[in-house]
């Protein structure tokens, strides 16, 4: 993702999607702290209170290619709201494998969010000579399971009360190509964004 883009998701609503680091910072710790209980467990399995500086030092280092994140704003508002972001981090064991973390806030879920930032990330995992990508998901996340469904994902296992499902990084193009529901290359958006930072 060379640079940022702008997607339309089906309500109309302007989409920015872009590459992160430490400038996003608090813009995670805000995004965390406006989820509901609800998502605040599916997300981290358990419930968390409060981020760590650590955590975020953690959330923010890195590098864009063992470690990614891809960031989504609403470009309708003043200041490019965050509204989600997703992440990977590539295994040690394997470079081929890499663990994803996807977060939407509550008002901005069931709207596509997670799909375009789901997209976007298998776009850049197999730039990055990833071919499997990990998503531990609750029993009771129905609709991260749901969307992970659109990308025939396989369950390997049961790890206390999450599901570990494997997400297959295409050779080829997506079926549903993340270019064919992009609206621009707009370079107004990315100075929105940079004065934004």
């Amino acid at each position: 993702m060379e640079h940022s883009k702008l997607a339309l998701l089906a309500d109309g609503t302007p989409i920015v999607m872009q590459l992160i680091g430490p400038e996003a910072r608090d813009c995670i710790r805000d995004g965390f702290s406006s989820l509901s209980r609800s998502s605040n467990i599916h997300r981290f399995h358990t419930y968390k209170k409060r981020l760590s500086e650590r955590e975020l030092d953690y959330l923010v280092a890195v590098d864009h290619i063992n470690h990614l994140a891809i960031g989504a704003a609403d470009a309708s508002l003043d200041g490019l709201r965050g509204v989600g972001i997703i992440r990977y981090v590539k295994t040690a064991q394997d470079p081929a494998v890499a663990e994803v973390a996807l977060t939407v806030i509550d008002e901005y879920q069931h709207r596509g969010v997670g799909t375009l930032l789901y997209d976007a990330l298998l776009i850049e995992a197999g730039r990055h000579g990833i071919k499997r990508l990990l998503n531990r998901v609750g029993q009771d996340n129905v609709a991260m399971m749901a969307l992970l469904k659109r990308y025939g994902y396989r369950r390997l296992r049961i790890d206390d009360r999450s599901l570990v499902l494997m997400v297959d990084v295409p050779d080829a193009p997506l079926s549903r190509p993340l270019a064919g529901r992009l609206s621009s290359d707009d370079p107004h958006v990315r100075e929105g964004l940079a004065e934004h930072r």
